[in-house]
C-alpha cells in the first residue's frame, strides 16, 4: 500500500517545492506600468506596485499551484515507470545468470 502512495506523496512534495521556487521569480512590468513588480511563474500571482501593498491574485495562485503539482506528478509517474522497468531487467538478468539450477 505504501509503495503505491509514495510516488503520489513524492509528486505532491516536489510540486510544492517547485511552486515555492517559482514564487521567487520576479516578472517586471506585467501591466506595462513603471514600478510594478510581480512574482510567480508561469502565472504571476503577487503584485507589488510602488507605494501599495502586495495583493494576491487568487485565481492565478491556484492555477500556478495546479500547474506545478500536475507537472511534478507527471514527472514522478514517468520516472517510477522507468524504475520498474529497470528493476524487472535486473531481476531477469539475475535469474538467468544466478539461477540455482545452473550451479553444479
Amino acid at each position: 500500500m505504501l509503495r503505491k502512495l509514495f510516488p503520489i506523496a513524492a509528486g505532491v512534495a516536489l510540486g510544492f517545492l517547485l511552486f515555492y521556487i517559482s514564487s521567487l521569480v520576479e516578472v517586471n512590468n506585467p501591466y506595462n506600468s513603471a514600478g510594478t513588480i510581480a512574482w510567480g511563474f508561469p502565472f504571476f500571482w503577487r503584485i507589488n506596485a510602488t507605494g501599495s501593498g502586495s495583493p494576491v491574485l487568487g485565481v492565478n495562485f491556484a492555477l500556478d499551484l495546479v500547474f506545478w503539482l500536475a507537472l511534478s506528478l507527471i514527472i514522478v509517474e514517468v520516472l517510477s515507470h522507468f524504475a520498474v522497468m529497470h528493476r524487472r531487467r535486473i531481476r531477469t538478468h539475475q535469474t538467468i545468470f544466478y539461477s540455482p539450477s545452473c550451479q553444479t
